[in-house]
């Protein structure tokens, strides 16, 4: 809280810092960077043919 020409007001400082977290913690969760989003995230299992491209 600061005093400002209306009185005391809240700081823009901390509502763009707030703003800057939210976003942040959208774009881990969009990109898969957190430890939530990567154990949701499967790597594909292989296939059982034994097709080799080197046969």
């Amino acid at each position: 809280m600061v005093t400002a020409e209306r009185g005391t007001v809240k700081n823009g400082a901390a509502t763009i810092a707030g703003q800057y977290r939210t976003q942040l913690a959208r774009y881990i969760r969009e990109l898969g960077l957190s430890p939530s989003a990567r154990a949701a995230i499967a790597a594909p299992e292989p296939e059982d043919g034994d097709s080799d491209i080197w046969d």
